[in-house]
Formats: C-alpha cells, sequence, structure tokens
C-alpha cells in the first residue's frame, strides 16, 4: 500500500464547481447549471490500482446535497448524505462513513480505471441543476494505492467491434482477462495487434466479421466510420438528429461474415465468459451465431436500440428476449447521448444469476464481472415482503 502526495490544493474543478481554500480547508461550491458538479485530482500510479479514499468533511450552512464519488463512464462509485448515511455504493468496493460533531469521516474503497479520482456532489442523481452556493468543506483527502488481487480464473472476455481497444472499467482487472478482439477490418486488427498489452493474461485479435449466417454481405460504408454497418442506416428517422451526416453512406463492399460458433468449432476461437458487442445495429444477428455457446456465457454487454436507426434492425426489446431465453438477464442501462437528448441508444448489461449449483471459479468470475461493470444485487423486495406479509 502507498499514500499518494496529493493534498487539497491538488483538487481542480471538472463540472460545474467552484473552488477555494480557506484556513487549511478546501470549500467546493456547485453552480446554477444542471449539470455534474465535480473535482479532480490527477496522479498516474492512480490507474489501475485498488485506491482507498479517506475523507474528512463537514456540510456548508447552505448544503443541499451529498457526498459523491464518480467513476469511468459515469459510474456511481458512492454517495453518502451529510448525515452519515450512505445512500450508493454500486462501484465500490467497500464504503464506510461515520458523522461525529457536525463532521463526516468517509472511506470509500474501488478499483480505479483511470489517472485521476473524480469527487463531488450529488443530489437524487449526480445530474442535478445547482444553487451555485458553498456545499462541503473538505479539511483532508487521503488517497492510498494498492495493487488490484482478483483471486480469480482468467476471464475469457470477447470484445465484438474492437477497434476502439481495452474499455477503461476493464484495466484494472487486466492480469486476470483473456481478451479476444474480433475486427473486421484489417487495417484496424493490425493496430489492435501493435498495441502493448502485455499486463493482460493473454491478447488474440480475430480478424473477422461476425453475422447470425456463414455468408458474404454488403456493409455500408459511412462517413463517420465507426458509423458503418451490415445494415442500410435509417435516413428517415436520423434526419432530424444533428448526427445525421455520420451515417451519410459514402461507398459499399462485400464482407465475409461467421457465425462465432463456427469459428469456436474450427478452434480459431475460444469459448467466452463474456461478450462485448458494438456493431452498428446487427448485434442480435451477431448474438444469435454464438448459438450454445450462449448458454454457458455468464455476461454480455451490448450497444442496443430503442428506435430503428438502422433499417430491419431488432431493438432492446428483441435482445432482452433472446437473452433471457437462455438465462441471462437485463442488469442495467447506460444511456449513450448521440441523439439530441432522446433516448435512442443504450449500453445494455446482462449476466446469469448466481446459482448453488455454479462452481467455486464460476461464482469467482461472475462476481468479477459484477465489480467489473459495477452492479450490486437488491434485497428490495425480501424487505417489502418482510414488511407487509
Amino acid at each position: 500500500m502507498k499514500k499518494l502526495d496529493i493534498v487539497l490544493r491538488d483538487w481542480k474543478p471538472a463540472h460545474a464547481c467552484a473552488l477555494r481554500t480557506r484556513n487549511g480547508k478546501l470549500h467546493f461550491a456547485d453552480t446554477s447549471d444542471r449539470d455534474w458538479h465535480l473535482m479532480r485530482a490527477f496522479n498516474t500510479e492512480l490507474k489501475g490500482k485498488v485506491v482507498t479514499l479517506n475523507i474528512s468533511v463537514e456540510a456548508s450552512i447552505g448544503c443541499s446535497s451529498d457526498l459523491y464519488v464518480n467513476g469511468a463512464g459515469g459510474i456511481d462509485i458512492a454517495q453518502i448524505n451529510m448525515t452519515g448515511k450512505v445512500l450508493k455504493m454500486a462501484g465500490a468496493l467497500g464504503v464506510r462513513a461515520e458523522l461525529q460533531d457536525n463532521s463526516l469521516t468517509a472511506t470509500i474503497r474501488f478499483l480505479s480505471a483511470d489517472s485521476f479520482v473524480t469527487i463531488g456532489t450529488a443530489r437524487r442523481t449526480a445530474v442535478y441543476p445547482g444553487t451555485g452556493e458553498d456545499q462541503l468543506i473538505f479539511s483532508e483527502i487521503e488517497l492510498i494505492v494498492e495493487e488490484a488481487s482478483t483471486g480469480c480464473p482468467p476471464l475469457t472476455f470477447v470484445d465484438v467491434g474492437a477497434a476502439g481497444g481495452v474499455q477503461e472499467e476493464l484495466v484494472p482487472f487486466r492480469q486476470s482477462l483473456n481478451m479476444i478482439f474480433v475486427e473486421p477490418q484489417h487495417e484496424a486488427a493490425e493496430a489492435l495487434r501493435a498495441n502493448n498489452y502485455c499486463d493482460f493474461s493473454s491478447v488474440t485479435v480475430v480478424e473477422a466479421a461476425l453475422f447470425s449466417s456463414n455468408e458474404d454481405r454488403e456493409l455500408y460504408l459511412t462517413r463517420f466510420p465507426q458509423c458503418s454497418s451490415l445494415l442500410r442506416p435509417n435516413t428517415e428517422l436520423l434526419e432530424s438528429y444533428a448526427v445525421a451526416p455520420c451515417f451519410d453512406i459514402k461507398s459499399t463492399t462485400v464482407v465475409s461474415c461467421s457465425r462465432y460458433e463456427t469459428l469456436w468449432q474450427n478452434g480459431s476461437a475460444p469459448k467466452p465468459d463474456v461478450i462485448k458487442a458494438d456493431v452498428q445495429g446487427v448485434e442480435y444477428e451477431v448474438l444469435q451465431g454464438f448459438g450454445p455457446l450462449l448458454d454457458e456465457c455468464l455476461a454480455i454487454e451490448v450497444e442496443a436500440h430503442l428506435y430503428e436507426i438502422y433499417i430491419g434492425q431488432h431493438l432492446l426489446a428483441d435482445i432482452v428476449e433472446m437473452l433471457s431465453a437462455r438465462g441471462l438477464f437485463l442488469r442495467r442501462l447506460q444511456p449513450q447521448m448521440s441523439f439530441d437528448g432522446d433516448l435512442v441508444e443504450v449500453n445494455a448489461f446482462f449476466t446469469r444469476h448466481k446459482e448453488s449449483t455454479m462452481s467455486e471459479a464460476t461464482v469467482s468470475k461472475l462476481e468479477m464481472v459484477n465489480k467489473m461493470w459495477g452492479l450490486t444485487y437488491s434485497s428490495g423486495g425480501a424487505h417489502m415482503v418482510n414488511k407487509y406479509g
């Protein structure tokens, strides 16, 4: 374990906040904007480590918000009311809080995917219209880091449409991940091979286009390459959004598609524990191509749509129906706000339920996925039954 040399004056505004130091304490004010209200401190030693945050803080006279710790991708690591009540700890490994003489002492442990830590305020949600007044007064923020150790067998993570590289939330778990990058474009596949992923348990690049069948299909190449798809963009729907030009078709080409099950059968790809699919409208078909391998898969992250931005695509409800039939259930939705504030596109997270018949290794892998994605189990239903009979 190592204490980082980060002091109060090292914290800087990140979103809609104002900071000032007075009498050795850091005063945090939100703004009147409807936004995140956050500050950050940077240190390269934070990335990929287990971080322990020890915070001493008190409420300002005009305080109307809670202490909040934010993680990569908008994850709520922890939210603590200034009375000492822990409201959220979705992305945390552990949270303790105690109020004494109007001063809150909090300890938050979490896995950091970034080279910075983000702290601020929240109300019912992390994005809220502020007051422009002082909210919190910090007397100490201590950061301690240690190496992440999962004690879990390596997890085979199949990333379909992997041109963007490794997701931030995977970095803390890299030593326990066998990464399988599936990427159809040769240049992008070569770039993945050229990257240095030596910290991962293993890395394999599979140069293939996945679909529900083994056949040649037309690929629509768009102005913004990440919008290219095996389906034609739905210009009638898209034309009302500012992002529409990204979907303009520049040319087409023919690609040879494969079922993932076929790649597995011929030894070109392994059996997956976790699947991530971001393939612009054909996620349903790609998952179909895994066939019976889905019955043994523990978790899936998939980009999905609530409206048909590609002609003939399956929507989120179709994916939920297919995966629930395979024993995989929707756990979280993460909005991708690319459509002028409309909820059109989401990342959807599915996992299998923990069962008594699972092996110890399988349970360890499932728990690792829950930590990686910031998923928690709620006993709210049991509380209602106990309360009302």
